[in-house]
C-alpha cells in the first residue's frame, strides 16, 4: 500500500496504518538526526530528544497531509521532521538550553510508537553519533553549530574570527564528511 493511501486511512483513525508509516519512516528519522551532530562539540539537544522532534513531525506531517499540495507524502514528511528538529536545534542555541518541547521522555511518545521501537531508535541515535566522533575539527564543528543555529555565514565569520571563505570551507568539508556515510 502506498504511504499515501497509508496516511488517509491513518487520518481516518486506523491505527494501524499510523504505525506502518510510522516504521516505515523509523530510519529516516535516524538519518536525518545524524546531521545535527557536530562530534566532540556542545551537544545542544539530546539524541533522544532530537529524535522524539522528528517522530513528533512525522506524525504531525500524517495528520496534516493533503495531497492537494502536490507533493509526495515523502517529501512533505522529510520537510516536517527536518523543519521539527531544526526548530529544536535552533531554540535550544538560542536558549543554550533544551526547548521544553523537546524534554518528553521516549516513553512519552504517542501509542503508534512500541516500547521496541523506542529502543530501536535510542540505539541507532547511539550509533550515529559514535560514527560521527572524531570526524570534525574544530572550526568545521563551530561552523556547523552556527549554521544549524540559522546564523548566515557573514554572521558565523563575524563570531568565529575568520573569512567567509573559511567558514564556506567548512561546511563544505562537512557536507562531504556527511556525505562519505
Amino acid at each position: 500500500m502506498s504511504d499515501e493511501a497509508l496516511c488517509r486511512l491513518a487520518q481516518s483513525g486506523d491505527e494501524g496504518a499510523r504505525d506502518t508509516l510510522v516504521a516505515r519512516y523509523f530510519d529516516l528519522v535516524g538519518k536525518r538526526a545524524r546531521g545535527y551532530f557536530p562530534a566532540g562539540g556542545a551537544i545542544l539537544v539530546e539524541w533522544e530528544d532530537l529524535g522524539q522532534e522528528g517522530f513528533l513531525g512525522l506524525l504531525s506531517a500524517i495528520e496534516g497531509y493533503d495531497p492537494a499540495y502536490g507533493a509526495a507524502f515523502r517529501t512533505f514528511a522529510t520537510l516536517a521532521i527536518d523543519r521539527r528538529m531544526t526548530d529544536a536545534v535552533r531554540a535550544a542555541f538560542r536558549k543554550k538550553q533544551v526547548p521544553p518541547s523537546a524534554q518528553v521522555e521516549l516513553e512519552d511518545l504517542p501509542d503508534a510508537m512500541d516500547p521496541e521501537r523506542k529502543v530501536l531508535l535510542r540505539e541507532e541515535l547511539e550509533r550515529v553519533r559514535i560514527r560521527l566522533e572524531g570526524r570534525f575539527s574544530p572550526r568545521e564543528r563551530d561552523a556547523l553549530a552556527l549554521h544549524v543555529a540559522g546564523f548566515s555565514n557573514g554572521e558565523i565569520a563575524a563570531r568565529l574570527g575568520c573569512g567567509v571563505k573559511s567558514v564556506e570551507n567548512a561546511l563544505g568539508r562537512v557536507r562531504r564528511k556527511l556525505n562519505q556515510g
